[in-house]
Formats: structure tokens, C-alpha cells, sequence
């Protein structure tokens, strides 16, 4: 609010971190909202880290990084980026975005950056570029409590016309831990089975919808290090094979299925499973999508996965 309101009570600065699905975007979306309609006149520059690079190499080669540098040092007084983390081994877009940072702070304009992975735990961050964003205000998101996310649930249900008594609040609140779009994902798939049965939700539908979620208290034991480990077992190669820079099948294969298995079984960000294997989040990204389409077309794959998932819930 402070910063939306240019009210420099805690600076200009802000650097905002929390894991995937917990609000940065709709944070960030909502300070736009709101300079939009309370100061119409202001330059603002939002998009994520990863627009701001392609924007970037796109000026170079095109010859018009000054015009690029300007647009935001001199054409900007407020300046959102999301998901900086996916900057990490950039090193020529963070020294851009360095001086863009270092110019507009210093001549009091507000700049809000956030981030999946704390500031200190980016790999491949140069550490001038990382003192610069972290030289004002840093919050963390954390994930709701018990008695918010019974809040966010009524608060959710009430939106999408959807009567929940109070037994299926709570429940849903025991075992809807984490994302919150877990929650409105969970919201939706009962409204959508209560519309079917053209009856109210009862007990047993918030149950079945839970049950396409998985295994949740499974889905809270595991993380990416086990996942790794086991999957190293299976296939009989080191984990120093699996973040190896090995394109061989006998490596990429597993390391693509872990991938996979990380992002469905935990709430791990990309970045994340990424740095887990001395990777991006793009190359997980490319990761789950190979392995969902092999899994529709080559049964020795789906064969092999849904063995893997055996072994992951037991």
C-alpha cells in the first residue's frame, strides 16, 4: 500500500519472496491497480524477469540498447519484476537490470521485485546485483495458517456461490495445506461434482475431489532431495550423473522423470527442482512436458512412471 501510494515510509524498495501459488502476482497486480487508478500519470514498468532479458537481447541485436536503457532509467517511475530468480548464470541481464535498479533507487523512484527463492539462496547471482535488490524493504509470503485458510475457503466458496458447512471448511482447511490455488482448484472440482449430482456438496463429494489431489499427507513428507535419491536407486546412477551437464538417454531420461515426479509430488517452485540439477526452470518446464506426452504415447514410459509413484506413495 505504501509503495502503491508513493509513501516512503519504508522506502522505495521492495523485495518480496514466497513459494508458488501463495500471492506475489495478485500482490503485485493489486499495487498496479491501484497506481492505475490513483495516479493515472504514472510511468510504470511491469513484467517479469525473463521479459525484461528477452526485451533486452532482442535491443542488442537490433542495435538500440540505449533506447532499451532509457525506457526504463529515464522513462520510469515505478518498476515491477516478478520471479527474479530465473536470472540466475544471466549475467549480462543482470548487470543491465543492475544499472537500471541502481539509477532508479537512488533517484527515489519505487521499484517492487519478486522473487520464488530468497534472495540469498539464488544461485549464479552476481553479489552486487544481489546487495542492490535486497538494499530495501524484504518480506517474506508465507503460507496461511490453519485459521486463515479456513478464512480464504469461505471466503472462496462464498464468491463461487458454493455452500460448504462447516465440517467440509475445515476439513478441506486439514488437508488443503500450501498453494492456495490447491484451494480454489479443489473449490472449483466440488462445485463442479455438487452441479453433476444436481445436489450440495456432501461429505463423501469433498472426499472424491480430495482424492484427484493424491496422496496430501504423502505429498507434505516428500521433497525433491528424496525424490532424486530414489530415482537414483531405480536407475542405478549417481545423483552426481543426475546434475551432471550429461546429455546421454541413460542420464537425461531420469533426470526428466525426478523432474517430473518432484513438480507433481511436491510443492517445490521450479527454480527449485532446477537447482536441484544444476538447471533452469525452463529445462523442468521441458521436463514435465516431454514426460506427459511419452506417458500418452509409450507405455513403457506410463509403465515406468505410474511404478515410480507406487514407490513415492508407499
Amino acid at each position: 500500500n505504501a509503495i502503491a501510494a508513493a509513501d516512503y515510509t519504508f522506502g522505495n524498495n521492495l523485495f518480496m519472496t514466497s513459494g508458488t501459488g501463495l500471492g506475489k502476482s495478485h500482490l503485485t497486480q493489486a499495487v498496479v491497480h491501484q497506481v492505475m487508478h490513483n495516479a493515472p500519470g504514472t510511468r510504470m514498468h511491469y513484467l517479469t524477469a525473463q521479459q525484461f532479458s528477452a526485451e533486452m537481447v532482442k535491443s542488442i541485436r537490433s542495435n538500440s540498447m540505449q533506447q532499451f536503457s532509457n525506457r526504463f532509467i529515464h522513462g520510469c517511475d515505478l518498476l515491477l519484476v516478478e520471479d527474479v530468480h530465473t536470472l540466475a548464470g544471466k549475467t549480462k541481464t543482470q548487470e543491465e537490470l543492475n544499472n537500471v535498479l541502481d539509477y532508479l533507487i537512488k533517484s527515489g523512484k519505487r521499484v517492487i521485485m519478486t522473487s520464488s527463492i530468497p534472495a540469498r539462496d539464488i544461485k549464479g547471482l552476481d553479489e552486487d546485483f544481489r546487495s542492490r535488490m535486497t538494499s530495501g524493504l524484504i518480506t517474506d509470503i508465507e503460507a496461511p495458517e490453519y485459521k486463515t485458510r479456513v478464512s480464504i475457503i469461505r471466503h472462496k466458496a462464498a464468491h463461487s456461490n458454493l455452500s460448504l458447512a462447516e465440517e467440509h471448511v475445515h476439513y478441506l482447511a486439514d488437508q488443503l495445506q500450501g498453494d492456495i490455488r490447491r484451494i480454489e482448484s479443489a473449490l472449483m472440482g466440488i462445485k463442479a461434482k455438487a452441479s453433476v449430482y444436481n445436489a450440495p456438496p456432501d461429505m463423501d463429494i469433498v472426499r472424491s475431489v480430495l482424492e484427484g489431489f493424491g496422496n496430501l499427507q504423502q505429498r507434505k513428507q516428500l521433497d525433491g532431495r528424496m525424490i532424486r535419491d530414489i530415482i537414483s536407486s531405480q536407475y542405478r546412477i549417481s545423483v552426481e550423473e543426475l546434475t551432471s551437464r550429461s546429455r546421454k538417454r541413460v542420464v537425461s531420461f531420469p533426470r526428466q522423470i525426478a523432474m517430473y515426479l518432484t513438480r507433481k509430488y511436491t510443492e517445490e517452485s521450479l527454480a527449485h527442482i532446477g537447482d536441484l540439477y544444476n538447471r533452469d526452470h525452463s529445462t523442468v518446464m521441458y521436463a514435465v512436458k516431454v514426460i506427459n506426452r511419452d506417458i500418452a504415447q509409450k507405455n513403457t514410459v506410463r509403465q515406468q512412471v505410474e511404478l515410480l509413484k507406487d514407490k513415492l506413495q508407499k
